[in-house]
């Protein structure tokens, strides 16, 4: 009897501790970031073409680390300083951190570059990556003129491609850049949202 007793005690303490080692490793995987993550996020603001004598942009963005920085891309409307990138970038803590980015469009004088019919491209974007790999990437867009057709002609039916252009940059990130992206880190997970 003592025996069987003592089998059946070895047998219950043999589940109990197999069940305790699954819900330890359960816990573990409860959060995804755990351990040393690297989260990085890079900017990019470019300018091309006709458009260098049309349109600057004003990109503000704060890094993980709360530094801010306010920089004008072909800002002098001369074909000068017309691409930005800049990556930021930190570690998966016990801390929640924050970085944003905020990007708004100024449009040049029109007497300036209404006569321009060369190509032109504008592109910003914000592209999000966990241990190299994307998780996201916002505003992933360009806006292209065919060769030949002015940057801005009132007698077009499709008018104004600057203010086109404008509109689209202005909507990514909230009529005329009142609102930011928004790159939140904490331990469980990383959200993207525009604010």
């Amino acid at each position: 009897m003592k025996k069987t007793f003592l089998m059946i005690a070895a047998a219950v303490a043999f589940v109990m501790a197999f069940t305790n080692c699954n819900k330890e490793e359960e816990h573990e995987l409860v959060d995804p970031l755990e351990g040393n993550h690297m989260v990085e996020a890079t900017i990019h603001a470019e300018v091309s073409g006709a458009f260098t004598k049309a349109l600057a942009i004003e990109l503000n963005y704060t890094d993980f680390e709360g530094n801010a920085e306010t920089v004008l891309v072909n800002g002098n409307y001369d074909g000068t300083n017309t691409v930005f990138d800049k990556t930021i970038w930190t570690k998966v803590d016990d801390k929640e951190k924050e970085a944003t980015v905020r990007i708004k469009t100024t449009l040049g004088d029109i007497d300036t570059y209404k006569a321009e019919v060369a190509p032109w491209a504008l592109k910003c974007n914000v592209v999000v990556k966990r241990d190299g790999n994307v998780i996201q990437n916002y505003g992933d867009t360009e806006t292209e003129t065919m060769a030949g057709i002015p940057i801005y002609d009132p007698n077009l039916i499709r008018a104004n491609w600057a203010d086109w252009a404008h509109k689209i940059v202005n909507d990514m990130f909230g009529g005329d850049g009142s609102k930011q992206f928004v790159i939140t880190v904490n331990p469980q997970e990383i959200i993207c949202e525009l604010k």
